[in-house]
């Protein structure tokens, strides 16, 4: 399913406007490889998430989702999903379970929120759960929301796991010949 001709000149708008931030800007990087892989889903497997085009990112304090969908204004709508963090890096969605998840590496940890959509307020309640502990630094996370399994890169301890979406059946399945894995991604439709 390919996005209308208005949705990809948007698209396209938006990735020029990200590589000339990311020249200047280091966090721009982040949000346009979120845009990229968000295209891929959304051109290859009609993604959508609760019926609008968004994009999830993170900076260092806060989780937020970008409305690609421009309001009566012309603007896109930035909703603040979890802020006051330590030190966001990796994020992720499992669609299946509603869910936010990120890595933080002051805390060195992987934590979950639950995450319905627009219905709720500007920002959620910070209810969140750790997932998963002694990580070092994760800097790409994944979710597989057909088997509801989260991954992950470690790239200070040099090792690719997976666990469970609750943190359990936890296991290493790369730790030789890694250096410094950084970003992972699934097709969990190929299984």
């Amino acid at each position: 399913m390919l996005p209308q001709n208005a949705e990809i000149f948007l698209i396209i708008q938006l990735l020029i406007s990200m590589y000339i931030c990311s020249l200047s800007h280091p966090k721009c990087i982040q949000i346009l490889t979120f845009l990229l892989y968000f295209l891929i889903l959304q051109t290859s497997y009609g993604y959508m998430w609760q019926g609008h085009d968004s994009l999830l990112y993170s900076t260092d304090k806060d989780i937020n989702i970008l409305n690609t969908s421009r309001n009566s204004g012309g603007r896109m709508r930035t909703i603040n999903v979890v802020r006051n963090l330590s030190q966001a890096a990796a994020v992720a969605y499992n669609y299946d379970m509603q869910q936010i998840c990120w890595s933080d590496h002051a805390l060195e940890n992987i934590q979950c929120t639950n995450y319905t959509g627009y219905n709720t307020s500007k920002e959620s309640t910070n209810n969140t759960t750790v997932v998963i502990t002694e990580v070092l630094s994760v800097d790409g996370l994944a979710c597989d929301w057909f088997t509801n399994k989260l991954y992950w890169t470690d790239s200070e301890a040099n090792r690719i796991e997976v666990a469970t979406m609750d943190g359990k059946q936890r296991k290493v399945l790369f730790w030789t010949e890694l250096d410094q894995p950084r970003t992972i991604a699934l097709i969990p439709m190929k299984g």
